[in-house]
This record gives C-alpha cells, structure tokens and sequence, in this order.
C-alpha cells in the first residue's frame, strides 16, 4: 500500500511540472535490474537506449494490477532499430470478480546528443504487448496518449494508439504505431511525455492479463523546422502587405 500512495503523489505533480520538464543536470544512469518502483522515488534516475533518454516517471494502480516494486523496466531496440523501453515481470492482470483493474504509467523521453545536435527528432512511436483475453469472456485495452513538450506545437493531445483484445475469440490488436511527421508537416520533437493507461476486465472463464509490453521510437533527421516556419510568416507577411496595398488602392 506503501508504493501505491508514493506512486499516486509522483503521478499527481507530474501534470504540473512535465511541461517544463528537461533531464536534469544531476541525472544518474540507475544500476541494472531497475524497477518502476526505483525509477518513481529516484526522479534523477532515467534509462538510456540510443539516442532516446526515458525518465520522469510515475504510476497509479487499482485492483489486482501490480506494485511498481514488481516491474521491470529496460531498454530495448527493435529489429528496425528503433528505441525504446520494455515493461515486464509481475503481469498486469485483472482476476476474475471485483471489478476491472487499472494501471497508468507516465514518463517523458528526449533525444541525446550528439544525435540531436546532428537534427534527429522523435517522429512516430510504436506500441507492442502480448495482451490476452482469450480464456474467457473479459477484455483488455492499452491505450497510450502524448503531449508535446519541446516543441509544443504542434500538439500531440489528439494522438492516441492502442492494443486490445477481446475474448474468447473477438477482435486482437497487439501492435500499433502512429507517424505525426507524415499526417503534419514538420511535426517532430526533441522531448515528448508519454500516458500509458492498461485496463483490464475479467469476466467469465479466466483472468485478462498483459505481461510484456515494449515501446519505442523512431529517430528521423528533421530539417530545421524553424527557418522554414520562419520563411512561411515571412510570406504571410509580405501577402497581407500586399493584399492590404490593393484594399487601400481600391477604396
């Protein structure tokens, strides 16, 4: 109960502070075998993978879902060299009575250097688990959300992706990814704060669980958005002085 309420008061300031959040200056690389629990009461701890730095974190829990002394965390690159951190060990689980189960976890992750003085930018994030509802009636959903942090525009609030499953033999998805450099122009970040929400509903038959799940990101080299921004205002402006000429003109 102990981690629970420590948990629940990191996750409450996070909202607060996350958009001026930066790795500090003090920030250590934590021993190997690290924990959820280890990383949310040593804010200064972060994992590194590649050129993605992951920290800042927090949890809340409900149910039969796991403390966060009971989950690891590591770093991962997947086959199409994107990095990322995995969440394993104790599996979130809802058992069957009692209600659902719910855990979300928060953390930030920023390009490194000399990557990110090179002009590589988080493009599109990958979401993989092996969620399973298939001995019973329950169902399960990870729903993970972003917020831009550096830039802040444009915004990631309406960007979601998801993995689910529905038992005993509806609909699956145990992978999703979403590109935002391809649906908005120039949409890329150095640091960005990542919600990943896990529920999970047991009904009849068996338990719902999920006992992995990896997340990673795309490293893009990002022509410097600014002067083309930049050049793009530059246009507007000249278009309204001319537009404003051709108002007078007619009056």
């Amino acid at each position: 109960m102990k981690i629970r309420q420590l948990s629940r008061i990191a996750a409450a300031v996070a909202p607060v502070v996350f958009f001026a959040l930066s790795p500090s200056a003090n920030a250590v690389a934590p021993p190997s075998g690290i924990t959820l629990e280890q990383l949310v009461l040593n804010p200064t701890w972060h994992i590194d993978q590649g050129d993605k730095r992951f920290f800042g974190f927090s949890y809340q829990n409900s149910g039969d879902m796991p403390d966060a002394a009971d989950i690891n965390v590591v770093g991962i690159t997947s086959v199409l060299g994107n990095h990322g951190i995995s969440f394993t060990g104790a599996p979130f689980v809802d058992l069957i009575g009692g209600g659902f189960s719910d855990a979300v976890i928060e953390y930030s992750v920023t390009v490194l250097d000399p990557q990110k003085s090179q002009g590589f930018r988080i493009t599109d994030a990958h979401l993989d688990s092996n969620i399973d509802a298939s001995g019973g009636t329950g169902q399960g959903k990870i729903t993970e959300t972003f917020t831009a942090v550096d830039p802040l525009l444009p915004p990631l609030n309406l960007v979601k992706i998801t993995n689910f499953d529905i038992g005993p033999a509806g609909p699956s998805q145990l992978h999703d990814d979403y590109d935002w450099f391809a649906s908005a122009p120039f949409a890329s970040y150095l640091t960005i704060h990542v919600t990943k929400d896990i529920l999970l509903a047991s009904d009849t038959g068996s338990f719902v669980a999920v006992s992995d799940i990896d997340q990673t990101f795309s490293q893009t080299v990002v022509p410097v958005p600014a002067a083309i921004w930049g050049g793009l205002a530059l246009m507007g402006l000249v278009i309204g002085k001319k537009t404003h000429e051709k108002l007078q003109l007619a009056e």
